[in-house]
Protein backbone atom coordinates (compact mmCIF):
# COMPACT_ATOMS: atom_id res chain seq x y z
CA UNK A 1 0.00 0.00 0.00
CA UNK A 2 1.62 3.44 -1.11
CA UNK A 3 2.10 5.72 1.64
CA UNK A 4 -0.15 9.20 1.12
CA UNK A 5 2.25 12.65 -0.41
CA UNK A 6 0.13 14.46 1.97
CA UNK A 7 1.96 12.44 4.81
CA UNK A 8 5.28 13.59 3.61
CA UNK A 9 5.24 16.30 3.23
CA UNK A 10 3.66 16.82 6.87
CA UNK A 11 6.26 14.62 7.84
CA UNK A 12 9.12 16.68 6.34
CA UNK A 13 7.45 19.55 7.82
CA UNK A 14 7.74 18.62 11.29
CA UNK A 15 10.93 18.23 10.67
CA UNK A 16 12.30 21.37 9.59
CA UNK A 17 10.34 22.80 11.93
CA UNK A 18 11.40 20.84 15.08
CA UNK A 19 15.55 21.51 12.84
CA UNK A 20 14.41 25.58 13.35
CA UNK A 21 13.24 25.69 16.76
CA UNK A 22 16.37 23.73 18.01
CA UNK A 23 18.51 26.49 15.75
CA UNK A 24 16.23 29.51 17.32
CA UNK A 25 16.54 28.26 20.80
CA UNK A 26 20.60 28.63 20.72
CA UNK A 27 20.12 31.78 18.99
CA UNK A 28 18.77 33.13 21.90
CA UNK A 29 22.13 32.66 23.28
CA UNK A 30 23.48 33.69 26.54
CA UNK A 31 24.26 36.97 28.62
CA UNK A 32 26.91 37.39 31.63
CA UNK A 33 27.46 40.75 32.87
CA UNK A 34 29.93 42.13 35.60
CA UNK A 35 29.97 45.94 37.17
CA UNK A 36 32.05 47.77 34.95
CA UNK A 37 34.12 49.02 37.59
CA UNK A 38 35.73 48.11 40.83
CA UNK A 39 37.93 49.31 43.73
CA UNK A 40 39.75 47.41 45.91
CA UNK A 41 42.62 47.72 48.34
CA UNK A 42 45.19 44.64 48.86
CA UNK A 43 43.40 41.81 51.38
CA UNK A 44 39.69 43.53 51.20
CA UNK A 45 37.24 41.17 49.84
CA UNK A 46 34.10 42.26 47.76
CA UNK A 47 31.33 40.12 46.55
CA UNK A 48 30.39 41.17 42.73
CA UNK A 49 26.97 40.00 40.88
CA UNK A 50 27.29 38.11 37.51
CA UNK A 51 23.86 38.75 35.99
CA UNK A 52 22.63 38.16 32.72
CA UNK A 53 20.79 35.28 30.96
CA UNK A 54 20.59 32.25 30.62
CA UNK A 55 18.85 30.04 27.64
CA UNK A 56 18.29 26.66 30.02
CA UNK A 57 20.00 24.74 32.58
CA UNK A 58 21.42 21.75 33.40
CA UNK A 59 25.20 21.20 34.04
CA UNK A 60 26.74 24.85 33.84
CA UNK A 61 30.32 25.83 33.79
CA UNK A 62 31.50 29.68 34.30
CA UNK A 63 35.09 30.38 32.52
CA UNK A 64 36.15 34.00 34.62
CA UNK A 65 38.95 35.60 32.81
CA UNK A 66 40.74 38.22 35.31
CA UNK A 67 44.41 40.05 35.77
CA UNK A 68 46.01 37.58 39.05
CA UNK A 69 48.37 40.76 40.04
CA UNK A 70 45.11 42.87 40.70
CA UNK A 71 42.55 40.21 41.46
CA UNK A 72 42.00 37.10 42.41
CA UNK A 73 38.98 35.04 42.45
CA UNK A 74 38.68 32.85 46.03
CA UNK A 75 34.79 31.89 45.96
CA UNK A 76 31.61 31.40 44.08
CA UNK A 77 28.17 31.31 45.51
CA UNK A 78 24.68 29.99 44.44
CA UNK A 79 21.23 30.61 46.24
CA UNK A 80 17.92 29.16 45.01
CA UNK A 81 17.24 32.74 43.53
CA UNK A 82 20.35 32.72 40.81
CA UNK A 83 21.02 30.42 37.98
CA UNK A 84 23.58 28.85 39.75
CA UNK A 85 21.41 26.79 42.30
CA UNK A 86 24.43 25.01 44.11
CA UNK A 87 25.10 26.94 47.29
CA UNK A 88 28.98 25.63 46.69
CA UNK A 89 30.03 25.57 42.96
CA UNK A 90 33.03 23.82 42.39
CA UNK A 91 35.80 25.63 41.28
CA UNK A 92 38.51 24.76 38.93
CA UNK A 93 42.18 25.27 39.89
CA UNK A 94 43.43 28.44 38.47
CA UNK A 95 45.09 28.56 35.20
CA UNK A 96 47.95 31.17 34.98
CA UNK A 97 49.00 32.09 31.93
CA UNK A 98 50.78 35.45 33.34
CA UNK A 99 50.74 37.99 35.63
CA UNK A 100 48.01 39.87 33.65
CA UNK A 101 45.85 36.79 32.26
CA UNK A 102 43.85 34.02 34.36
CA UNK A 103 41.10 31.53 33.97
CA UNK A 104 38.96 29.85 36.37
CA UNK A 105 36.20 28.03 35.70
CA UNK A 106 33.20 28.07 38.24
CA UNK A 107 30.53 24.68 37.78
CA UNK A 108 27.12 23.43 39.33
CA UNK A 109 24.78 21.04 37.87
CA UNK A 110 21.98 22.15 38.99
CA UNK A 111 21.34 25.12 37.22
CA UNK A 112 18.25 26.64 35.28
CA UNK A 113 17.51 29.20 32.89
CA UNK A 114 17.12 33.10 33.55
CA UNK A 115 16.57 35.89 31.40
CA UNK A 116 18.01 39.38 33.25
CA UNK A 117 18.67 37.90 36.87
CA UNK A 118 21.63 36.79 39.04
CA UNK A 119 24.04 34.09 37.49
CA UNK A 120 26.44 33.82 40.33
CA UNK A 121 27.85 35.72 43.31
CA UNK A 122 31.90 36.03 43.40
CA UNK A 123 33.83 36.60 46.11
CA UNK A 124 37.21 38.60 44.82
CA UNK A 125 40.29 39.76 46.50
CA UNK A 126 42.54 42.57 46.13
CA UNK A 127 46.36 41.21 45.74
CA UNK A 128 49.08 43.09 45.79
CA UNK A 129 51.03 42.52 42.07
CA UNK A 130 52.99 43.78 39.43
CA UNK A 131 49.84 46.08 37.87
CA UNK A 132 47.22 48.23 39.66
CA UNK A 133 44.31 48.44 36.76
CA UNK A 134 43.31 45.19 35.25
CA UNK A 135 40.26 43.74 34.23
CA UNK A 136 37.87 40.66 35.10
CA UNK A 137 35.12 39.06 33.15
CA UNK A 138 33.03 35.83 31.86
CA UNK A 139 35.31 34.62 28.98
CA UNK A 140 33.04 31.66 28.22
CA UNK A 141 30.13 29.43 29.27
CA UNK A 142 28.95 25.96 28.56
CA UNK A 143 25.57 23.94 29.26
CA UNK A 144 25.72 20.36 29.29
CA UNK A 145 29.47 20.41 27.91
CA UNK A 146 28.17 22.89 24.87
CA UNK A 147 30.08 26.15 24.50
CA UNK A 148 27.82 28.88 23.96
CA UNK A 149 28.77 30.21 20.63
CA UNK A 150 27.23 33.85 21.08
CA UNK A 151 27.97 34.55 24.17
CA UNK A 152 27.80 38.71 25.08
CA UNK A 153 29.11 39.67 28.15
CA UNK A 154 31.08 43.07 29.38
CA UNK A 155 34.22 43.64 31.32
CA UNK A 156 34.78 45.23 34.91
CA UNK A 157 37.75 47.57 35.13
CA UNK A 158 39.65 46.56 38.88
CA UNK A 159 41.73 49.20 40.24
CA UNK A 160 44.07 47.84 42.98
CA UNK A 161 44.70 50.75 45.45
CA UNK A 162 47.95 50.49 48.25
CA UNK A 163 50.83 52.31 45.24
CA UNK A 164 51.40 50.41 42.46
CA UNK A 165 54.36 47.50 42.36
CA UNK A 166 54.99 47.71 38.40
CA UNK A 167 58.31 47.00 37.13
CA UNK A 168 59.35 50.17 36.90
CA UNK A 169 58.66 51.32 40.41
CA UNK A 170 60.52 47.56 41.75
CA UNK A 171 64.00 46.88 40.74
CA UNK A 172 64.78 43.73 42.62
CA UNK A 173 62.33 41.55 45.01
CA UNK A 174 59.33 39.40 44.54
CA UNK A 175 56.52 40.63 42.01
CA UNK A 176 54.21 37.92 42.53
CA UNK A 177 53.74 34.37 42.89
CA UNK A 178 50.98 32.36 40.12
CA UNK A 179 48.64 30.94 42.00
CA UNK A 180 48.20 31.96 44.84
CA UNK A 181 46.29 30.07 47.18
CA UNK A 182 47.79 26.93 45.82
CA UNK A 183 48.00 23.28 46.94
CA UNK A 184 51.56 21.95 45.66
CA UNK A 185 53.00 24.08 43.64
CA UNK A 186 52.97 27.67 42.32
CA UNK A 187 55.30 30.04 40.13
CA UNK A 188 57.82 32.56 42.08
CA UNK A 189 58.01 35.77 39.67
CA UNK A 190 60.96 38.19 40.70
CA UNK A 191 63.04 40.79 39.50
CA UNK A 192 66.84 41.96 39.59
CA UNK A 193 68.80 44.86 39.43
CA UNK A 194 72.03 42.39 38.24
CA UNK A 195 72.73 38.98 37.33
CA UNK A 196 73.43 37.01 40.66
CA UNK A 197 72.50 33.76 42.70
CA UNK A 198 69.22 33.65 44.51
CA UNK A 199 67.69 31.07 47.07
CA UNK A 200 64.46 30.39 47.48
CA UNK A 201 62.27 28.85 50.42
CA UNK A 202 58.52 28.67 51.71
CA UNK A 203 58.91 29.51 55.85
CA UNK A 204 55.98 29.44 58.36
CA UNK A 205 54.94 33.38 59.96
CA UNK A 206 57.64 32.13 62.85
CA UNK A 207 60.75 32.23 60.19
CA UNK A 208 60.58 28.05 60.07
CA UNK A 209 62.11 26.96 56.54
CA UNK A 210 59.26 24.41 55.75
CA UNK A 211 60.53 23.69 51.90
CA UNK A 212 63.28 25.47 49.73
CA UNK A 213 64.70 25.17 46.14
CA UNK A 214 68.08 24.91 44.80
CA UNK A 215 69.74 27.82 44.49
CA UNK A 216 69.93 29.15 40.98
CA UNK A 217 71.90 31.89 38.79
CA UNK A 218 69.39 34.81 38.02
CA UNK A 219 69.63 37.19 35.47
CA UNK A 220 69.05 41.15 35.27
CA UNK A 221 64.88 41.84 34.97
CA UNK A 222 62.19 39.37 35.23
CA UNK A 223 63.23 35.59 36.88
CA UNK A 224 60.76 32.81 37.76
CA UNK A 225 61.66 30.00 40.18
CA UNK A 226 58.82 26.84 40.46
CA UNK A 227 58.27 26.15 44.08
CA UNK A 228 56.91 22.59 45.10
CA UNK A 229 55.60 21.56 47.97
CA UNK A 230 54.32 17.82 49.22
CA UNK A 231 50.52 18.80 49.85
CA UNK A 232 49.43 15.92 52.13
CA UNK A 233 52.77 16.80 54.94
CA UNK A 234 51.68 20.27 54.69
CA UNK A 235 49.24 22.36 56.43
CA UNK A 236 46.34 24.59 54.98
CA UNK A 237 47.37 28.24 56.13
CA UNK A 238 49.35 30.97 55.61
CA UNK A 239 52.76 31.16 54.63
CA UNK A 240 55.52 33.23 53.21
CA UNK A 241 57.72 32.66 49.95
CA UNK A 242 61.36 34.63 50.35
CA UNK A 243 63.78 34.88 48.14
CA UNK A 244 67.49 35.70 48.87
CA UNK A 245 69.91 37.63 47.26
CA UNK A 246 73.55 38.88 47.99
CA UNK A 247 71.53 42.46 48.45
CA UNK A 248 69.38 40.78 51.09
CA UNK A 249 65.73 38.76 51.64
CA UNK A 250 62.71 39.56 50.20
CA UNK A 251 59.09 38.68 50.95
CA UNK A 252 55.91 37.38 49.65
CA UNK A 253 52.56 36.18 51.65
CA UNK A 254 50.75 32.58 49.93
CA UNK A 255 48.51 30.89 51.44
CA UNK A 256 48.60 27.12 51.31
CA UNK A 257 45.09 25.23 50.76
CA UNK A 258 43.92 21.76 50.83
Amino acid sequence: MQTPLSYHLWHRLIIVLVVLAGTFQHAIGAEANVPTQLFLEPGTIARIAVTGSLPQGGDVAITIRYNPSVVRIIGARGSETYAVRCVAPVRSEPVIESSTRAYITIRCSGSVGVTNDTIVALDVQGVLGTDSIGTLGVDAIEINDVPVVDLVANECEVRRGGGSRGAFTITQGITGTYPNPFRDRTRVVFVMRAPGTVSCALRTYQGRIVTSVASMEATAGENAIELNVIAWELAAGAYVVTITTDEGTYYHPVTVMK
